[in-house]
């Protein structure tokens, strides 16, 4: 459950100042852009001091590659959507790659612990040892935090009775398509 004074209290204790928190996001895309009017009002509502910066989602793109501090023209939180799918499970989860490399997603985690565990997860070659190594990677995984999953949504589409040989997939794909009379 929301509990606004728990969370101001957490973040006291963890050393929370007033310091600026830059919040990069973008409305042309809508569930993005949600998103972070969500997070930016939840924030907050916790009394963190929020600088809410938004623009067209090809400055965030390009913004979001910069490693650069947030008084330089970086930034401190920035939300993104991606499938689920490609989510679902750890071998093609991007978001936690935390290889220490600075070459994975956008805020470049680097957990080789989480990593390590990431790849023996892969490695495994029986269900029990692959449910063992992936609740040590679950758990891993929320001591650094490499990416907050904030919730799921689905993009519905639809095709008129003409059209034959639609996909179910987790995005519209425009092959094996067929228009019958």
């Amino acid at each position: 459950q929301k509990n606004v004074e728990a969370a101001r209290r957490l973040m006291a204790e963890a050393g929370y100042k007033g310091e600026r928190i830059v919040v990069v996001g973008s409305q042309e895309l809508p569930a993005q852009g949600m998103m972070a009017d969500v997070l930016v009002d939840s924030l907050r509502s916790i009394g963190m001091n929020v600088d809410y910066q938004q623009m067209d989602f090809a400055t965030l793109v390009a913004r979001r590659l910069s490693k650069n501090r947030p008084e330089q023209g970086g930034w401190n939180v920035a939300v993104s959507a991606i499938n689920g799918v490609t989510l679902s499970q750890p071998a093609t989860n991007f978001v936690v790659d935390t290889e220490c490399s600075g070459k994975t997603y956008f805020g470049w985690p680097c957990d080789e612990r989480a990593q390590r565990l990431r790849a023996e997860y892969m490695e495994a070659a029986d269900p029990a040892q692959q449910r063992a190594k992936l609740e040590a990677l679950s758990r891993a995984l929320w001591e650094s935090l490499p990416a907050i999953l904030v919730g799921q949504y689905y993009s519905p589409f639809g095709w008129r009775r003409e059209i034959k040989g639609m996909l179910r997939t987790a995005n519209v794909v425009f092959w094996n398509l067929e228009k019958t009379q």
